[in-house]
């Protein structure tokens, strides 16, 4: 499975910050740090091309005519 480089960045970088705070802050930084990444693995991902903030494409939102 090959991850995407900002995925991959992201991770490599939370990791950092969690080492660097979980040193000067303690185990409070640590469990903070450690629970962020999930939202990228449990995250609700649209599909492949859809744009989530184009909501003038819905189907529903077709101009109303005049009569």
């Amino acid at each position: 499975m090959k991850l995407p480089r900002a995925l991959l960045l992201s991770v490599v970088l939370t990791l950092l910050v969690t080492l660097v705070l979980s040193y000067f802050l303690g185990l409070h930084a640590l469990a903070l740090f450690l629970f962020l990444p999930l939202g990228f693995f449990f995250g609700k991902r649209s599909p492949r091309g859809h744009d989530s903030l184009d909501h003038r494409k819905h189907p529903g939102n077709e101009p109303i005519e005049p009569r």
